[in-house]
């Protein structure tokens, strides 16, 4: 027992269990109360990230909502332009189908106002050589003077009844 009395390490063993005895019962309620803190700062860090994480959540559900509205907004939006679309396509349509049909009854109108025109013409110009032919027949055939005052009235008479 000498010997273990005499032993530095025994004595530094001896010095330590008795300064940490010392150290644990001065420095137990600060080290505990530090542990207490550092718990409790973990504990509201904790939940402030679960709340965080809920709103997240909650947040990210409502805007996965929306997505899914404006999905369904998008496709009606889709199928209404595809309707206008439709809609305009048939107007076009009918209004070319209504200006060929009018510019078909103009055509044939001014085609038969022309081929009017051209038979008057005509009739006037067969008219014309008619009275000219008959003018040279009747000169021919009549006493000069007589026949041919009388064949210029009738020929003017004729031909201002053609031309009206």
């Amino acid at each position: 027992m000498d010997q273990i009395l005499h032993n530095p390490s025994v004595w530094v063993l001896f010095s330590f269990l008795i300064f940490a005895g010392f150290a644990w019962r001065m420095g137990k309620d600060v080290f505990f109360s530090a542990i207490d803190a550092r718990i409790e700062f973990v504990r509201k860090e904790i939940e402030t990230a679960r709340a965080l994480r809920a709103q997240a959540q909650a947040l990210f559900e409502e805007y996965e909502k929306k997505r899914e509205q404006a999905l369904l907004e998008a496709e009606a939006i889709l199928v209404k332009a595809r309707e206008n679309a439709e809609h305009i396509r048939s107007q076009a349509d009918t209004a070319l189908a209504e200006t060929l049909r009018r510019r078909e009854e103009a055509l044939a109108e001014r085609i038969r106002r022309m081929e009017d025109v051209a038979i008057q013409d005509i009739r006037e110009r067969a008219a014309c050589l008619s009275i000219e032919a008959a003018r040279r027949i009747l000169r021919e055939k009549l006493d000069q003077d007589a026949g041919g005052l009388l064949a210029d009235r009738s020929f003017e008479d004729v031909a201002r009844h053609i031309a009206h």
